[in-house]
Parts: C-alpha cells; sequence; structure tokens
C-alpha cells in the first residue's frame, strides 16, 4: 500500500487550503447574490487573506464587480483568477 503523503488535517483539505476558506466564500456568495455587496468583498478579502492565490475568492470577486457594473475590476480580478489557474473553463470565459 502506497503513502501519498500526510493525510491533511481536520482544519485543512487535501490541497493544504484552510477549510474555512470555503466557508467564507459560500457565504460571500449568498451575500452577492442578495445583493450585499460590501459583506460579499469583506468575505472574499477575509478567504483571500488564509489563501492569497485562491483564484475562487479571486473569480467571485470579479463577478461581484461585474453585478455592481464596475467592469474595470471585474476584469482585473478575473485576470488574477486566471494567473492564478490558467486552465479554468469558467474564468477564461
Amino acid at each position: 500500500m502506497g503513502n501519498d503523503g500526510p493525510a491533511p488535517s481536520p482544519l485543512r483539505d487535501e490541497a493544504g487550503l484552510p477549510r474555512e476558506v470555503y466557508a467564507l466564500l459560500a457565504q460571500a456568495n449568498l451575500l452577492r447574490m442578495r445583493g450585499r455587496w460590501d459583506e460579499s468583498v469583506d468575505n472574499c478579502m477575509a478567504a483571500l487573506r488564509l489563501a492569497p492565490d485562491s483564484p475562487s475568492a479571486q473569480s467571485l470577486l470579479g463577478d461581484i464587480y461585474e453585478n455592481r457594473g464596475r467592469l474595470d475590476d471585474a476584469i482585473q480580478w478575473y485576470r488574477m483568477a486566471l494567473d492564478a489557474s490558467p486552465d479554468s473553463p469558467a474564468d477564461r470565459l
């Protein structure tokens, strides 16, 4: 039986990201859908403090700014997401 390295801790996923990142992003997306823009941005920024290169957080920030009509800001966040994850079909679109 092979050993693929240490098992993820209860606080981190297989990629080593803090599990809290996913909770923050889920809440940020819900807040975005409710039009609570500032709170949504705050949650994304908190997720980025825990996982600075998170393409999911960067892409969600792009969505938030796009929804608000701030297209220059949206493009900047989408580009950062693509830089972090160039093979992402969603971000490429």
